[in-house]
């Protein structure tokens, strides 16, 4: 791709190029900025959560054994 082809003047290509190029960093830097912020109430959640979490996968396994007893009382009746 020649730049007389083009007939896109080789200074404002290289002005549009950085342009360009700054506002993607811009952006990326924004997406970061933000993607960090919306992390840190996940971190401070994540464990409190976990440990819910863990505390429920208990209570099911537990009624999942007494439901499994039961049965067995059942069949061996």
């Amino acid at each position: 791709m020649d730049n007389q082809v083009l007939g896109i003047h080789p200074i404002l290509k290289t002005n549009c190029e950085h342009l360009l190029v700054s506002v993607l960093t811009g952006l990326n830097l924004v997406g970061v900025v933000l993607g960090a912020i919306q992390m840190v109430p996940y971190y401070i959640y994540w464990p409190l959560e976990r440990r819910r979490a863990v505390r429920g996968q208990w209570r099911i396994a537990g009624h999942r054994i007494t439901h499994v007893q039961k049965r067995w009382r059942c069949s061996i009746h």
